[in-house]
């Protein structure tokens, strides 16, 4: 869309909201910038702002900054979650992440004797995924023939 602003293939540049256009607020003045710059204006449905004037200018620099902010807090807010979750658990009881292999030992096992994947998968437990992963790891490493 930048590219066909600056090879002026249209004067304005009509969007619905100003989240669409960028994540952070420099890359929002880039954007302006690039607008103002190629004499094409920037029209924004839900705020009803114009950019070809001053105080829409203005406007829609303040729009950014409070996106910016509201961005940032999300963020905070998803971190904090995780981390009180890794602290005190979930409400289901599950652990975060994925669970780790407990039987890699029996699995790298299992394949070096000779079990397909599906069979070592049956034995230890662990996903057919899982093995499949083990597996390529032991071929990679030449300790198992492809």
């Amino acid at each position: 869309m930048l590219k066909a602003a600056v090879k002026r293939e249209f004067d304005l540049l009509a969007v619905w909201s100003s989240d669409r256009l960028g994540r952070s607020m420099s890359h929002l003045i880039e954007v302006l910038q690039t607008l103002r710059e190629t004499g094409i204006g920037l029209f924004i449905s839900t705020q009803a702002l114009d950019t070809s004037t001053p105080s829409g200018r203005a406007l829609y620099q303040l729009l950014g900054i409070f996106a910016e902010l509201e961005r940032e807090m999300i963020v905070a807010r998803v971190n904090a979650g995780i981390a009180r979750a890794r602290t005190s658990g979930t409400k289901s009881g599950k652990p975060i992440g994925r669970p780790k292999v407990k039987a890699y030992g029996e699995v790298k096992s299992a394949l070096l004797n000779g079990c397909s994947v599906r069979e070592a998968s049956r034995k230890t437990g662990a996903s057919v995924g899982t093995i499949a992963a083990v597996r390529k790891g032991l071929v990679a490493s030449g300790l198992l023939a492809a």
